[in-house]
């Protein structure tokens, strides 16, 4: 799927030390976060969140996150990543 393409470019980006640290690990991650919601009684709500591309450091002190998302331009995308 695209998410595999997306990793597959983070990981060139590493090989060509163009990422603002060296990450240990990459994957994904889904669970569940607590997020405001200005109509719940708390002005708080627990939510699942999924985060398509997660890179840290060996440390885990740095993180990567992402979200990969298809647009018909390639520009879009590399600028997306690269932010």
């Amino acid at each position: 799927a695209f998410e595999d393409v997306c990793r597959e470019f983070v990981r060139e980006m590493q090989k060509k030390n163009e990422l603002p640290f060296r990450y240990a690990k990459i994957g994904r991650w889904t669970g569940k976060t607590t997020v405001r919601d200005d109509s719940a009684a708390s002005g708080l709500r627990i939510a699942e969140t999924e985060i398509n591309l997660l890179c840290v450091d060996r440390d885990a002190k740095k993180y990567l996150v992402g979200e990969c998302k298809f647009k018909k331009h390639r520009s879009l995308i590399q600028n997306t990543l690269i932010r």
